[in-house]
């Protein structure tokens, strides 16, 4: 058999498995599905290469030719996602994702429906090879190569924004895993337009990418579940108002509760001290220095301007024996301000009913002896008659 379908067979059974691997380790993490389903993806392209190069004649190759086509306009689109799913960008809402995947969509319907992709295929030295020849087919390459400048720029923003070092380093080997076959595309196409033919490089420099995702996920845990996720996640849920902010009480962090409360996205929490929040706290934490504060009550403005109740709990963090910031977390006590508002109105209520049952048992007791006092000053007044 041609040792060079041999490398695609291999390819194939490394991605395949990579893409179980990681399924199996968080099959409901986002990242995990995406990943898994782009390594299915290419697997599927390196089948349609094996049967290419492979096929007995120019006419089957052609069919192939479809897959092969097919296959190479849909992983772009799942890379992008994933990068955008990485990254945590705000690009991830739907209709910018059916925009993404509307590419392949299009592409697979030409493929299948029409003759306007279909190229020719010529013989090299590792089987047939395909040759591009419609317009239809080098503006579907063109948009491929696009869509991976586009999510390699998605990771380099992450890489400098995040402050994790994890997840800079996460970062920047999932980048340089796959610029590396992006690379060695760019340098075929380079071979293409100087005539000249040259092994498929994405095909032959994939395992190295697989070798670098693998230690990735081994050493630096790229989709798994760590602690910091955990952390992150129950932050993100929790019903109380959670903050950080620098020691120089501004906001550096908040969680969904707080933004949806103040109304203000995370980008425009970061402009906020925390005196715009309330002027108390700030004047609270200046006094405590790196002492926590337990269940202390004051007052926050929300979105409407209105003072909310909330307990507040406030710890310092510290490197070393500076003090960098301070993590704080507010619960609104509204209803339960509510409910002892109630509670002693109620009281109130009864406090006066029982002092007019009370007073009015005093009264009914003076009325009794009334009556027996009466009764006495006419018993007497009939004996004296008599």
């Amino acid at each position: 058999m041609n040792p060079y379908a041999l490398l695609a067979i291999a390819d194939f059974l490394i991605t395949t498995l990579l893409a179980i691997y990681v399924f199996y380790r968080n099959p409901k993490n986002r990242l995990n599905q995406l990943f898994s389903l782009y390594c299915l993806e290419l697997g599927a392209w390196y089948i349609a290469n094996f049967f290419v190069w492979t096929s007995p004649t120019a006419e089957i190759a052609l069919q192939w030719q479809k897959f092969y086509y097919l296959f190479i306009s849909i992983f772009p689109s799942t890379w992008l996602h994933l990068s955008l799913v990485f990254a945590k960008s705000k690009l991830t809402s739907r209709k910018f994702l059916c925009l993404i995947y509307l590419y392949p969509l299009i592409f697979g319907l030409l493929i299948f429906t029409t003759n306007l992709v279909h190229g020719s295929v010529s013989v090299a030295s590792w089987g047939h090879q395909i040759v591009r020849e419609t317009a239809i087919a080098n503006l579907s390459y063109s948009i491929f190569i696009m869509m991976y400048v586009v999510s390699f720029y998605v990771l380099y923003k992450f890489y400098l924004k995040t402050a994790s070092i994890k997840e800079k380093n996460q970062a920047k080997l999932f980048f340089i895993a796959m610029l590396i076959p992006f690379a060695g595309g760019i340098i075929n196409e380079v071979a293409l337009l100087q005539n000249r033919s040259i092994f498929m490089l994405p095909i032959a420099l994939m395992p190295i990418s697989i070798l670098i995702i693998a230690y990735t996920i081994l050493k630096h845990g790229l989709m798994t579940i760590t602690s910091g996720m955990a952390a992150d996640k129950i932050i993100e849920t929790i019903p109380d108002y959670i903050i950080v902010i620098d020691d120089n009480l501004r906001v550096a962090l908040a969680n969904n509760s707080f933004l949806t409360m103040f109304g203000k996205n995370k980008d425009e929490i970061v402009n906020l001290t925390l005196s715009d929040i309330s002027v108390k706290m700030g004047d609270v934490l200046r006094k405590t220095g790196d002492k926590d504060i337990k269940d202390y009550e004051i007052e926050i403005l929300n979105k409407d301007k209105k003072s909310i109740p909330v307990s507040v709990n406030a710890a310092a963090i510290k490197n070393k024996q500076n003090i960098m910031g301070f993590a704080i977390v507010m619960r609104d006590i509204s209803h339960t301000k509510g409910l002892i508002k109630n509670l002693e109105e109620s009281n109130e209520e009864l406090i006066k009913f029982k002092r007019l049952t009370v007073g009015r048992e005093l009264k009914m007791i003076e009325l009794k002896k009334e009556i027996e006092r009466l009764k006495k000053l006419v018993g007497e007044s009939s004996v004296t008659k008599n």
